[in-house]
């Protein structure tokens, strides 16, 4: 990392004896990346290394984010964290980057002075030299070690050390400076031989947070989180209380035969998303999108039962009062629009983890397979919030665990429970508390 240095007098190398260990005594403690990255740029920055702005970055795997960058400066707090979306690959500030330009050539280590302008300038430079910097350096980490042994072709400018032909995947790290003759190529020396260290603690994080990521988008908050600490056994059980949520839309079957499936995807994430949003807004987690339906849970466990049956209500109530507004928005685009049909039911459940004696798989990749193992609520639960048959709730609805009070029905309840019709309405019944949200009756 030291090419194009100056002529400048050497400065005296820096003392990082003991940072390697420390490293990796930080790393097994589990730091959150941010943590970790800013404790090794202040560490390295009091020893005397004349960074005024340090970033690391990498890839993940998210279902929104395909990246992260992590921003440090001596005179900030903690660390700047910006998590980068996937589409920003295909654009100019990407695609006119150092980590592109390197990654895409195979180029492990790059200098530039930013008080001199480059014909191909990286569009990160004019920011940089308005913060008052002169003098950048970055360096890639790749993942597989073999590639720093295999460095034989590669493209780059003068000064630029190259890496196999090709992308590498691995840990960027970059610094800038404000000292007139720039960093000291020793120095710089120092701090690149240290970045493997920073690198395999950070990709220790990484991979925990990518495990964490993808088993609470597959299987929930909860449930991922059994899973990741060793909740796995085959035939475990626990049983909980919670309330259930179980909802899906109303026309999406009409709709798959005659929309395109783009538009038909497209359409049932937009709903989808809809109805989650108020469900994660007031506590609830989900766990499962089953075709155009969604279930979730608001579990009572550690918590006042009347004030998670609040949450659950008030999440009804929020989609119920959202989705007229979002319907209009879409139709007046000329998009497709359904209804929703919502039964809430508040009850023991059990989470068990279920598996052939096999073996089993992840449940998300092998839907169609036999072999595969996931949390399962209990089924009568599932039953019952699903086909929920009260009208104005009984003793064991949510409504009744959120007040005690005597619930009147109102002549909707009152002819709906006296018809004999197959359609089963009203999820959450009706109360008479001036509190409770403005009448509530969503069709099941």
């Amino acid at each position: 990392m030291s090419q194009g240095s100056s002529d400048a007098a050497p400065l005296p190398p820096l003392d990082l004896e003991g940072l390697p260990l420390w490293l990796v005594e930080e790393g097994m403690r589990g730091h959150p990346l941010g943590e970790q990255i800013a404790a090794f740029c202040r560490r390295v920055y009091d020893a005397g290394f004349p960074m005024k702005r340090a970033q690391m970055g990498m890839y993940t795997l998210h279902p929104r984010y395909g990246s992260h960058t992590f921003v440090w400066r001596p005179e900030a707090e903690g660390i700047e964290h910006v998590p980068r979306e996937r589409a920003i690959q295909s654009r100019d500030i990407y695609l006119k980057s150092p980590v592109h330009y390197m990654r895409s050539r195979g180029v492990v280590a790059l200098r530039r002075r930013l008080d001199v302008e480059h014909p191909e300038e990286f569009v990160l430079f004019p920011e940089l030299r308005a913060e008052g910097l002169v003098d950048y350096a970055a360096h890639i980490v790749p993942y597989d070690p073999t590639q720093v042994a295999e460095l034989a072709k590669g493209e780059g400018a003068a000064g630029d050390t190259p890496g196999p032909g090709g992308a590498i995947d691995g840990i960027f790290f970059s610094c800038a400076t404000d000292r007139p003759e720039g960093f000291d190529a020793r120095q710089l020396d120092q701090v690149a031989s240290m970045l493997p260290y920073l690198a395999i603690c950070a990709k220790s994080r990484l991979t925990y947070d990518v495990a964490s990521t993808v088993l609470e988008t597959y299987l929930g908050r909860d449930a991922g989180k059994r899973v990741l600490t060793g909740a796995i056994e085959r035939g475990s059980a626990e049983a909980i209380r919670a309330v259930i949520w179980f909802s899906d839309l109303r026309g999406f079957t009409t709709l798959t035969d005659s929309l395109p499936r783009d538009v038909l995807v497209a359409t049932l994430n937009d709903y989808l998303e809809a109805m989650a949003e108020p469900v994660q807004a007031h506590k609830g987690q989900i766990l499962k999108f089953m075709g155009d339906g969604l279930l979730a849970t608001f579990d009572l466990t550690g918590r006042d039962d009347a004030e998670v049956c609040r949450d659950a209500l008030a999440a009804a109530a929020e989609l119920r009062a959202a989705l007229p507004g979002f319907n209009a928005t879409r139709e007046a685009a000329g998009k497709p629009i359904m209804d929703f049909g919502l039964a809430l039911h508040l009850a023991r459940s059990s989470m068990a983890t279920s598996a052939p004696a096999s073996g089993w798989t992840s449940p998300w990749l092998v839907r169609r397979s036999t072999k595969r193992a996931a949390f399962r609520r209990s089924a009568r639960s599932l039953t019952a919030a699903s086909s929920r048959p009260a009208v104005c709730a009984p003793p064991r609805a949510v409504t009744a665990a959120w007040s005690r009070s005597a619930f009147t029905p109102c002549a909707v309840c009152a002819s709906r429970r006296s018809s004999s019709a197959s359609r089963i309405e009203a999820g959450v019944g009706c109360a008479s508390r001036a509190s409770m949200p403005a009448h509530t009756h969503f069709d099941v």
